[in-house]
């Protein structure tokens, strides 16, 4: 899709709408918010002390 954009393709990125089938949708639960908070916060950290070894990954 973003080549698509790139290549001029299509003008923007709305267009792509008919081309993917959206099969299900999910929403997220209020009674967890708790939970994806912390589990966010974690994922954060994990990111940032490993980004040295994905720059070096990738390298």
């Amino acid at each position: 899709m973003l080549v698509a954009l790139g290549e001029g393709i299509a003008d923007d990125l709305t267009e792509m709408r008919d081309y993917v089938e959206i099969k299900k949708t999910y929403e997220p639960n209020p009674k967890n918010k708790g939970i994806y908070d912390k589990q966010y916060r974690v994922f954060k950290q994990l990111y940032k002390s490993n980004a040295k070894n994905f720059k070096l990954l990738n390298s």
